[in-house]
């Protein structure tokens, strides 16, 4: 059997199926979410050291670690994000290519 140019056809222009392959991507999201950092406060009155805990968090939490609070992920918009893209999707190749974005630049003219 004798295959038309295209690859596609054969000579009576009858279709040839293609085999079909598998190809992976992976989608990219800006989220937005929560950290909780624990910290002390020595104080000699529970006021005086919710007022302590106001004025100095930043120092208090300085050398402390965090952890992400659960079930509080969102997804970023873009207008959250300056207009910049906050999904993307890839080709799961080497090198990745990206193929899609959605931000105000978005790539999809490839």
């Amino acid at each position: 059997m004798a295959i038309y140019g295209d690859g596609k056809h054969n000579e009576n222009m009858e279709h040839i199926e293609q085999p079909m392959e598998t190809f992976d991507f992976f989608l990219d999201q800006k989220i937005t979410t929560w950290m909780r950092t624990r910290f002390s406060v020595e104080a000699t009155s529970r006021e005086e050291a919710i007022e302590k805990a106001k004025k100095e968090y930043e120092e208090l939490c300085w050398d402390e670690s965090w952890e992400e609070i659960p079930d509080v992920q969102e997804t970023m918009s873009v207008r959250d994000n300056a207009g910049f893209s906050t999904e993307e999707v890839y080709i799961d190749e080497f090198p990745t290519i990206k193929i899609w974005e959605n931000g105000m630049n978005s790539l999809d003219h490839f």
